[in-house]
């Protein structure tokens, strides 16, 4: 189960890197690899890597057929909501660990390293967190030049990207190969899905350890909210400094 697990990161570098067409070789050898399990976890781990790459094929079609560049972006979120109903399925036939609910914000966690560090509510930490990120971005950054594509932009992409990352797909990580382990797959994958948006892989490593930041929180606070908000002031943030607009 293990190896299947980490083909799906590896499939997501592979649609980024090169091409559709190997990522669909290299997700048959990863499935290939776990025929001796049973049936319905290959038809979950199957529709993932389709799911995936329906969603590539849909953002690459958007990007080269749209020339207002913030428009493009914003229905490029849009497009996640295909992939949402693919692990829907996913939850409808194998139910399992989801962070769908809101979570509690007086959980507590560690910080600075969620497992590690000196004990913190959620609350204090996701204040304190989206603090560093807004105040900066507000004082600094030029938000509203790209105003309202900015502000769809930050609500909508939070709150999808959440649904698949942490709403579903770290639910399912954590099933099978524990919180840690499934926290750090899931987290690779998310940074690395970020290339097609046209980030380097140097800013896609640093998403990788913002959404280690964000799954981290929402198993610590049992829910979607808290990392939702942390997300939401990322976006911000970016937007601002015109990193992503």
């Amino acid at each position: 189960m293990k190896i299947v697990l980490w083909g799906f990161p590896l499939v997501v570098i592979a649609a980024q890197l090169l091409s559709v067409e190997y990522a669909l070789t290299l997700g048959a050898i990863f499935f290939a690899f776990g025929l001796t399990e049973r049936f319905r976890v290959l038809l979950l781990f199957g529709l993932t890597i389709f799911g995936y790459l329906l969603w590539f094929m849909t953002a690459q079609y958007i990007s080269a057929t749209i020339s207002n560049e913030p428009l493009a972006i914003v229905l490029n979120r849009f497009g996640l909501i295909g992939y949402i109903a693919l692990f829907a399925t996913w939850a409808r036939i194998q139910p399992g660990t989801r962070y769908l609910q809101a979570g509690s914000m007086k959980e507590t966690l560690k910080a600075p390293l969620i497992w590690w560090g000196a004990e913190e509510r959620v609350w204090r930490f996701v204040l304190i967190t989206c603090a560093l990120w807004i105040v900066p971005a507000f004082l600094f950054g030029n938000f509203f030049a790209f105003m309202p594509y900015a502000l769809v932009f930050a609500i909508i992409n939070p709150i999808l990207e959440g649904l698949i990352w942490r709403g579903f797909l770290l639910g399912r990580m954590v099933d099978y190969i524990g919180e840690k382990q499934g926290l750090i797959v899931s987290s690779i994958a998310f940074g690395l899905y970020h290339l097609s948006l046209g980030f380097s892989i140097w800013v896609c490593l640093l998403f990788a350890i913002g959404g280690f930041y964000m799954g981290g929180i929402a198993i610590k606070s049992k829910g979607f909210l808290a990392p939702t908000i942390i997300h939401f002031s990322v976006n911000l943030a970016l937007i601002s400094f015109g990193i992503i607009f």
